[in-house]
C-alpha cells in the first residue's frame, strides 16, 4: 500500500474512532428516559414541572408526561445514586435510605440534589409505613422539605402523595386531606383516583360521612385502568353511607361485590369485609360484625392497614361482648405488628 495512502486510512481510523468516543460521552451526559412503552429518549432537560419533563432531544424539544415515564436516568448521575434507587424499585427502602444518608448531597448539581433528596424522603416514608428504622415525623419532615424546595420537580406530586399517606396512617387526617386536595388538578388519571380514594378515607376517619360519600363516589367513578381501586373506592363509600342511615343498602352492596368478585384479590376482600363489618356495627348486630372482621383477620390479611382496621374492631367487639381472650389476643397483635397504624394508637 503507498504510504500516502496508508496514512490516510490511519487517518480515518483514528477520527472514526475519536468521534464515537465523544458520541459515547455525549450520550452519557444526556438524561435517559425509560417510558412505560419501552421507548428511551434522551437528551438535557430543559425544563421540568409535576406533570412533564421537557427534554432538547436530536429531534429538538419534546414533552414527556410523568405519567409515561418509568424511570429517569439523570445525566451525570453517580453510580451510588443510581444503585440507591435501583434498591428503591426492588422494595429495599432501607438499602436505599442507607445508600443516600452516606452521601453529601449538597455536594450535588442541582437537579442530582433534587432526585437524591427526593429518594432519601420517600425510602424513608415507606420504612416509616412499616416500623422501620425512621419515624413517621422524620419521613414526613423530609418530605415537606423536598415539596417546599422543590416544588417545580417531576417527583412533587409523588411526594405530596407520600405525605399525604403519612398522614393518613398515623392518624392526622385534616393534614392528609388538605394535602390529597392539592392532587386534584393532576392530569394521570391512576393518580387522581388513588388521589380522591384516600381523601375520601381521610374525610370517612373525620366523621365528615357526606363528604367522604360524595367523594368515594366520585373516585369509584372516575376512569383509570386500576379496576380494583375503583372497587375499593366503591367498598369505603358502602362504609361511608352505612354511617349516614343507610347500612342496610351498604351491606346489599357489599354481599353483591362478594358474589361478583374473585376472591383471590385479597386486598379488595379485605376492604370488603371491613366495610360489611362497620355497617353491621351501624346496625348494632355485634356477632355479625365480628364475623365480617374475622374474614380479614384469618384470610385477607395481607394488606396491612386493612387487617390492622380489622383488629381493631374485633378488640373492641370482644370488649362490648366481654370475651377478654380475644380481647388481648387482637390487642396484642395489634400492637405488635402495626404499632405505627393509627389504629393502634386508639387503644
Amino acid at each position: 500500500m503507498p504510504k500516502l495512502v496508508k496514512t490516510s486510512v490511519l487517518l480515518f481510523l483514528f477520527v472514526y474512532a475519536a468521534s464515537n468516543t465523544v458520541a459515547r460521552l455525549e450520550a452519557q451526559s444526556d438524561t435517559t428516559l425509560t417510558l412505560n412503552s419501552g421507548q428511551t429518549p434522551r437528551g438535557k432537560i430543559k425544563t421540568t414541572s409535576p406533570e412533564k419533563i421537557v427534554l432538547e432531544t436530536s429531534r429538538g424539544e419534546q414533552e414527556y408526561a410523568v405519567g409515561e415515564i418509568r424511570q429517569v436516568r439523570l445525566a451525570g448521575e453517580p453510580n451510588w445514586l443510581n444503585s440507591a434507587k435501583a434498591r428503591f424499585r426492588e422494595n429495599r427502602y432501607d438499602a436505599c435510605y442507607d445508600l443516600i444518608h452516606a452521601e453529601s448531597l449538597d455536594a450535588l448539581e442541582p437537579i442530582l440534589q433534587q432526585e437524591a433528596t427526593f429518594y432519601l424522603a420517600m425510602s424513608a416514608a415507606k420504612l416509616a409505613l412499616g416500623d422501620g428504622e425512621v419515624t413517621a415525623n422524620q419521613a414526613g419532615n423530609l418530605l415537606l422539605s423536598f415539596i417546599n424546595k422543590f416544588p417545580d420537580s417531576f417527583n412533587s406530586y409523588s411526594a405530596i402523595e407520600a405525605f399525604a399517606d403519612l398522614a393518613l396512617e398515623n392518624g392526622g387526617f385534616a393534614r392528609a386531606a388538605e394535602y390529597y386536595e392539592k392532587l386534584e388538578g393532576v392530569q394521570s388519571a391512576e393518580f387522581k383516583q388513588r388521589a380522591q380514594l384516600n381523601l375520601g378515607k381521610a374525610k370517612l376517619h373525620e366523621g365528615k360521612y357526606a363528604e367522604a360519600a360524595e367523594t368515594l363516589n366520585r373516585a369509584a367513578g372516575l376512569p383509570t385502568s386500576d379496576s380494583i381501586s375503583q372497587l375499593i373506592a366503591g367498598c369505603f363509600h358502602a362504609q361511608a353511607i352505612s354511617y349516614l342511615g343507610r347500612a342496610d343498602e351498604a351491606i346489599e352492596i357489599l354481599q353483591n361485590l362478594i358474589k361478583s368478585e374473585n376472591s383471590s384479590q385479597s386486598e379488595l376482600f379485605a376492604h370488603i369485609y371491613n366495610a360489611l363489618g362497620v355497617a353491621y356495627l351501624n346496625k348494632n348486630d355485634l356477632k355479625a360484625a365480628r364475623t365480617a372482621f374475622m374474614h380479614t383477620d384469618l384470610l385477607f390479611f395481607t394488606n396491612r392497614n386493612a387487617h390492622a382496621e380489622a383488629l381493631f374492631h374485633l378488640h373492641k367487639i370482644a370488649n362490648d361482648l366481654q370475651d377478654s381472650e380475644r380481647s388481648a389476643k387482637t390487642r396484642q397483635l395489634l400492637k405488635s405488628r402495626y404499632r405505627s397504624t393509627h389504629w393502634a394508637s386508639k387503644l
